[in-house]
């Protein structure tokens, strides 16, 4: 089971969100720190846009429960104003699940550093 989720994002500022879920059977804290990849991807016409991942240093886990993405707001500055369908899974002992799916609105934040 995915859980659903919708973001609001500048395409000029760093996108940093932290992602935590429960065992739908036990109810405990699932523990991400045996997964092997995690990713995170927005696509664009269903080629990825961004991708994040732990192979790629932009997803990190601060604690063994909690998945930290970090995309640069170097890595959205082209990305035009819109909406864009995203998805993360992860993998443990060679089964990949589905954590969640849904949407980005993707804003032009207009100043620029």
């Amino acid at each position: 089971m995915a859980y659903s989720v919708n973001f609001q994002q500048s395409n000029v500022a760093d996108w940093i969100f932290d992602v935590q879920a429960t065992d739908a059977d036990t109810g405990d804290a699932i523990d991400f720190s045996t997964a092997t990849e995690i990713s995170f991807v927005m696509s664009e016409h269903c080629w990825p846009k961004i991708t994040a991942s732990l192979s790629n240093g932009m997803i990190t886990l601060p604690v063994p429960t909690t998945i930290e993405v970090s995309i640069p707001a170097s890595a959205l500055q082209c990305v035009r104003s819109g909406g864009y369908p995203v998805g993360m899974t992860y993998e443990v002992n060679g089964e990949i699940v589905q954590l969640l799916v849904g949407s980005v609105s993707i804003y032009d934040g207009l100043a620029r550093l």
